[in-house]
């Protein structure tokens, strides 16, 4: 009988088996998805966008999720993959400025994302 040689492949797992991410715009917010927990994939360019973000850390759901990624310091203005976790509503939300985003500060809201 033959028996295949162990261990042939050392190259990494290939990207195809990495979770895969859902597409988004600047605009998108964590209320429009449906799962508790979403891969997304952001597109370059969302500093600049006009889109509002209610928070640090702990985000309002109608604040733009891409926005919140670079505020928080997860992804850079070139975009990229994010996981949002929804979490349920503060009593408050802090605002701030980091990484060229400047976040309002906002009071009691139903649903929350990180």
């Amino acid at each position: 009988s033959y028996e295949a040689p162990r261990n042939t492949t050392s190259h990494p797992t290939p990207q195809s088996s990495a979770p895969s991410s859902v597409p988004i715009q600047c605009s998108t917010q964590s209320r429009q998805l449906n799962a508790p927990v979403t891969r997304v994939s952001c597109p370059a360019g969302c500093r600049s966008q006009n889109t509002n973000v209610w928070g640090t850390d702990i985000y309002t759901d109608d604040s733009s999720i891409c926005r919140a990624a670079i505020h928080a310091g997860i992804l850079t203005d070139t975009g990229g993959q994010v996981t949002v976790e929804k979490r349920p509503g503060q009593n408050s939300y802090q605002g701030s400025t980091r990484n060229e985003i400047t976040t309002a500060s906002y009071g009691v809201w139903s649903g929350s994302f990180v």
